[in-house]
């Protein structure tokens, strides 16, 4: 059996590899390096921690450190890692360098922020590439990766929207979901919301600089991936500038209200509104929206059976087109 390890650092990530571990149970022998804020539920296999700090505390030293450790010990033949995370580049360089192929997830995306160019590099890293949607491939293979390694499979996420996004008549709420970026004023985006006089679901920020500001006036810190996909189908609206409010609302019509520049890069559809973060304009943005209603939903960025068709591409390729640098135990090349 192959030995694949998933590389999960974020509630987020935990979603969008479940479906995939799903699938590999009792066809590969799986492994997994998790933060100390991941559930662990249905996980089969290894369980390594990491503790995950700010980017302005230079962790990137220690969890090269982490890296190196735990990839010796555990010798997978891939590892998976998603997207676009800060914590997530040290492990794809050290595993790079190991020998170690790397299967990416949510490459070739632009979004406009910080995170683009951890996304980029990881994928100059990777052996194989899985997509969420014709641009991201294009974009892959025009940076020069091979063809025959990069698949446009569509959003993992989708297939927990698919499965558990259940309409349910309920009780009006906007969910709101706000990262730190510096075109963002949690204050003006919190007094908007509030004014509609329904309540307002806060979900927490990712892990990064500035998120413990952004979080102070939360009522619920997270929910599952599977509590979330019902949550969304039934809001009034999605309000804030994450890539749930590009992404996932499309794929259910829900109204999304997209602050500041965060998403100014990926596509938009029909259920989006853009506005920059002064109140007047996003509380004409959540009216509007929440008269609108749902839209028509949209599979730009996949079809919600992603898993599957990762893991059979997994378990049936090899992609081992990188020299194995170092023998044995791994030594630092600077």
């Amino acid at each position: 059996m192959k030995k694949i390890c998933f590389l999960i650092t974020t509630r987020g990530n935990y979603g969008k590899t479940k479906t995939i571990i799903e699938n590999l149970r009792g066809k590969a022998k799986l492994q997994y390096i998790i933060s100390d804020g991941c559930p662990t539920i249905g996980f089969v296999g290894n369980i390594n921690r990491i503790n995950i700090f700010e980017p302005i505390d230079l962790c990137a030293v220690q969890l090269s450190e982490d890296a190196k450790r735990i990839l010796s010990e555990l010798k997978p033949e891939i590892l998976v890692i998603v997207a676009d995370r800060f914590e997530c580049l040290p492990f794809a360089m050290i595993a790079y360098y190991m020998g170690i192929q790397i299967a990416h997830i949510e490459g070739g995306e632009l979004s406009g922020n910080l995170d683009e160019g951890i996304r980029h590099a990881i994928t100059k890293l990777a052996s194989v590439h899985f997509c969420c949607g014709k641009d991201a491939t294009q974009r892959i293979i025009r940076l020069g990766e091979n063809p025959n390694a990069v698949f446009n499979v569509g959003a993992t996420s989708f297939d927990l929207l698919k499965k558990y996004g259940v309409y349910k008549k309920t009780y009006p709420y906007i969910v709101q979901i706000v990262h730190p970026s510096e075109d963002i004023d949690i204050d003006v985006i919190n007094n908007a919301t509030n004014s509609f006089n329904i309540e307002v679901v806060w979900i927490d920020s990712n892990i990064d600089r500035d998120s413990v500001q952004i979080n102070k006036n939360k009522v619920r810190l997270s929910f599952t991936t599977e509590t979330f996909a019902e949550l969304l189908k039934n809001a009034m609206c999605i309000v804030g500038n994450s890539s749930s409010g590009i992404r996932e609302s499309s794929f259910f019509g829900v109204p999304s209200v997209n602050i500041g520049n965060r998403q100014n890069n990926r596509i938009k559809h029909k259920n989006i509104i853009t506005v920059e973060c002064k109140t007047d304009d996003i509380k004409e943005a959540i009216s509007k929206q929440m008269s609108h209603g749902l839209y028509e939903p949209d599979f730009t960025y996949g079809d919600g059976n992603a898993g599957n068709k990762i893991a059979d591409i997994l378990l049936n390729n090899d992609f081992s087109t990188q020299k194995v640098f170092y023998e044995g135990t791994w030594n630092n090349p600077c």
